[in-house]
C-alpha cells in the first residue's frame, strides 16, 4: 500500500475518533504538518473529511455517512434484523443491539435506543471487546475454539475475565444454554443478555443483546426477558435461512 494511502486511511480512523487539529494528526502519523495537510486537503476535495474554524479543527465529512449508508442497506442480516430488534425495544423499553465478528473485535450493526433518560451509550458501527461483553461472548461461544481470533484479555472491571481457561468455561456454559449475558465485565453499571443469530449450517452470524443500567434492572429482573430476547433471535435466524432443527439445538 502505498504512504499516501496509508495515511489518508489512519487519518479517516483517527477522525472517527472525533475532530482533531492539524498538530494532533501530524503527531499521531509521525509526519510533518505540511505532509499530513495536503492528504487532508485532498480527502477534503472529495468530501471525506470538513474542516471548521480560522485555526482549523478536521472532522469526518458526509461522503463517509453517503457511503456507510449504502454499506449498511447492503447487509441482508441488517434488514432481516430491524423489525426484530424494534419488537424487543418496544417490549422493554431497553437498548437494543446487534453485533457482529470484526477481526478481534465485535462491532455494532445496529441499536434500538432505550426509551429512558439514564440508558447505556453507544453507537452503530462502535467496536468492543468480545471476551467482556454479552455479544462478544456469544459470538465466541458459537466459534469453535480452535477458530477464536487472538484477543489481549483486557480487564475493564473486577468482573472481567481475564484468562483464556474462564473465558472457554464461560463460553461452554453460554453454548449449553443457548444465550450468554455480561454481569458488569465491561462496565460496572451495565448489564446484559445476548442470544446467537443463527444461518443454515448452525454458524453463527450475529448475537442480539439487551442491555440496561445495574440501578434500573437487578440480574434476576433482566434475565425475564430472556424467552423474548430468543424468540427474537429465533426470527431473525429463520429470516436468514437458520433451520428450525438448528434453532432448536441452540436453545438446549
Amino acid at each position: 500500500m502505498s504512504q499516501s494511502v496509508e495515511r489518508a486511511l489512519v487519518l479517516i480512523e483517527e477522525l472517527a475518533g472525533g475532530p482533531k487539529r492539524l498538530g494532533d494528526l501530524a503527531e499521531v502519523l509521525g509526519t510533518h504538518k505540511s505532509t499530513v495537510l495536503r492528504t487532508l486537503q485532498t480527502l477534503e476535495k472529495h468530501g471525506w473529511v470538513r474542516r471548521e474554524g480560522e485555526i482549523p479543527v478536521f472532522r469526518l465529512g458526509l461522503r463517509v455517512v453517503e457511503l456507510s449508508g449504502a454499506v449498511l442497506e447492503d447487509l441482508d442480516i441488517r434488514k432481516v434484523a430491524r423489525p426484530q430488534l424494534a419488537r424487543l425495544g418496544a417490549a422493554t423499553g431497553e437498548t437494543v443491539h446487534l453485533g457482529v465478528i470484526d477481526g478481534s473485535e465485535m462491532v455494532y450493526l445496529d441499536k434500538v435506543e432505550s426509551v429512558h433518560p439514564v440508558r447505556m451509550y453507544s453507537r452503530i458501527g462502535a467496536r468492543a471487546q468480545l471476551h467482556c461483553t454479552g455479544v462478544g461472548k456469544v459470538l465466541l461461544a458459537f466459534t469453535p475454539v480452535e477458530d477464536w481470533p487472538e484477543m489481549g484479555l483486557q480487564q475493564f472491571t473486577a468482573r472481567t475475565l481475564v484468562t483464556r481457561e474462564d473465558l472457554v468455561a464461560a463460553t461452554a456454559d453460554i453454548r449449553r444454554r443457548g444465550w450468554g449475558w455480561d454481569e458488569q465485565e465491561h462496565e460496572e453499571t451495565v448489564r446484559c443478555i445476548a442470544a446467537p443469530v443463527l444461518g443454515p449450517h448452525g454458524e453463527v452470524l450475529a448475537a442480539v443483546s439487551l442491555s440496561v443500567p445495574t440501578s434500573r434492572l437487578s440480574t434476576k429482573q433482566l434475565r425475564e426477558h430472556v424467552p423474548l430476547l430468543l424468540d427474537v433471535a429465533k426470527q431473525i435466524s429463520a429470516g436468514l435461512g437458520g433451520s428450525p432443527l438448528t434453532l432448536a439445538a441452540s436453545r438446549e
